[in-house]
């Protein structure tokens, strides 16, 4: 009796276990899910993981003194090269030029009291500093004032003497120089000017006047009047003017004296 519970007991328990058969296939299992593959970080420069187009440039810091190392301000700093600043000194006689990529620059340092001086530095990747003298540049001299203008005091002149009246012709009349040579006779004296009447038969020598003009009117005859090489024919009625320092000469041409009046701008003594 015990036995044959047991054995019912046993298949009771096999056919729970098994399942039941509906004809279809069995199912497989899902396949397992892949994993996702890590996303590549993002492609930076240099050591600071940001882009390249944020990356800071460093500066050149640039300090003027005078050759005492006294800060000079107000000078002009121009830099030339990858990247062209100008810049001024502040009262402590620096300037910084920013965002300077790397490179070779020529600094030019420029102010009015002092020399111009150039500087070649060559700037890399970190900051730059230079430091630069000047030398004092030498003031233009101050013009010299003008002497003061002395007044030419006024000559002195010796009076004025009586007005004269001549009548040329009755005056060569009554001296008439014949058959002399030459005949100089004074008609007209005052302090700026003496005249007399000339008559030539020989030739009146080359002279010059240094200080003073000539006047000459020809009264009676012909020559020939020679100024600076030049020959000049005379005649009755005739002026000329020599110019003061003027060399010249007076020859007769014809038979009868050349007659001229001379008035010379010198001061006459009435006599």
């Amino acid at each position: 009796m015990h036995i044959l519970l047991a054995a019912v007991l046993s298949l009771a328990g096999l056919q729970a276990a098994t399942p039941p058969q509906t004809g279809a296939p069995p199912q497989a299992p899902p396949p397992a899910a892949t994993p996702a593959a890590p996303k590549k970080p993002a492609q930076t420069t240099g050591t600071t993981g940001r882009d390249s187009r944020q990356v800071a440039r460093p500066a050149i810091t640039v300090t003027v003194t005078n050759m005492s190392g006294q800060p000079i301000e107000g000078v002009v700093v121009r830099a030339s090269g990858p990247v062209a600043r100008e810049v001024t000194t502040d009262p402590s006689g620096t300037v910084v030029l920013k965002s300077m990529g790397a490179g070779t620059y020529r600094l030019r340092f420029e102010h009015a009291d002092f020399f111009t001086l150039e500087r070649e530095v060559t700037h890399g990747a970190r900051a730059t500093t230079v430091s630069v003298a000047l030398n004092v540049a030498p003031k233009p001299a101050a013009e010299p004032a003008p002497p003061p203008k002395v007044e030419a005091p006024a000559p002195v002149l010796p009076p004025a003497g009586p007005p004269t009246f001549v009548s040329i012709p009755e005056f060569v009349e009554k001296n008439y120089v014949g058959g002399a040579p030459s005949l100089s006779s004074p008609v007209g004296c005052v302090p700026s000017a003496s005249s007399k009447v000339v008559q030539l038969r020989e030739p009146l020598a080359e002279h010059t006047h240094q200080n003073a003009d000539e006047l000459i009117y020809v009264v009676a005859g012909e020559g020939t009047h020679k100024i600076k090489g030049n020959d000049i024919p005379l005649e009755a009625g005739m002026f000329v003017t020599v110019p003061r320092g003027t060399p010249h000469s007076i020859t007769r041409k014809g038979r009868n004296p050349v007659i001229v009046l001379s008035i010379v701008t010198e001061p006459c003594q009435p006599k």
